[in-house]
């Protein structure tokens, strides 16, 4: 929904730093261009869904059976 909002997503691009969206799981939602020039995947839609620490390739994000964020090395 976030990524069909023209204005609000030029927005977001032009800001020049990286802006990921997040849900309550900490999934990504939305990312804008200039994160997205920073991951290989190259796409929102490849990283719709994970976590952040999983889309940056943290070595901590399997740690827990809880998945990414939810560790002892995540606590702050």
């Amino acid at each position: 929904m976030l990524a069909q909002h023209g204005p609000l997503t030029a927005l977001l691009d032009a800001l020049g730093v990286g802006v990921a969206v997040l849900n309550r799981q900490r999934q990504i939602l939305f990312a804008n261009r200039a994160l997205l020039e920073t991951f290989p995947a190259g796409s929102t839609e490849d990283l719709l869904g994970q976590r952040f620490g999983e889309a940056v390739g943290c070595i901590h994000a399997w740690d827990s059976p809880g998945g990414c964020g939810t560790g002892t090395s995540c606590e702050t």
